[in-house]
């Protein structure tokens, strides 16, 4: 979590605390329903493993997508983590047909209903329509 922390305070907050907060939210959420359209900590947990392992997997030198000859989208934050806004820098500056959105007051965690769906929402339909 505190590798894609958005610049905020969040990013600072020690791992005790940030362990602590989670682990209450689990507790207050666990056997409850979830409302519809939202994902209880403990389901999400779980899938945090996959978004890092994507990261590990597809670390490298970027010119191997250079041969890429399909349209990308390159969505982004203002206020993403740096190193998410330096890997999107380095993908638009090597792939051929790469169109860079970075939407306005948002981060890492803009498609989230706590963040701003909506834009996200709307350059994905741009996007593939």
């Amino acid at each position: 979590m505190k590798g894609t922390a958005d610049r905020t305070a969040f990013r600072l907050v020690p791992r005790f605390l940030l362990t602590s907060a989670l682990g209450l939210a689990i507790r207050v959420t666990d056997g409850k329903p979830a409302p519809a359209g939202v994902v209880s900590p403990r389901d999400l947990i779980p899938t945090m493993h996959y978004d890092a392992r994507t990261v590990l997997d597809a670390a490298g030198a970027l010119d191997r997508f250079a041969g890429l000859s399909c349209d990308v989208l390159l969505l982004g934050g203002s206020k993403s983590a740096r190193s998410l806004t330096a890997a999107l820098d380095g993908l638009s500056a090597v792939l051929p047909h790469a169109r860079r959105v970075t939407l306005p007051g948002t981060g890492h965690t803009a498609a989230d209903n706590s963040g701003k769906p909506e834009l996200v929402a709307a350059q994905l339909r741009a996007f593939f329509s």
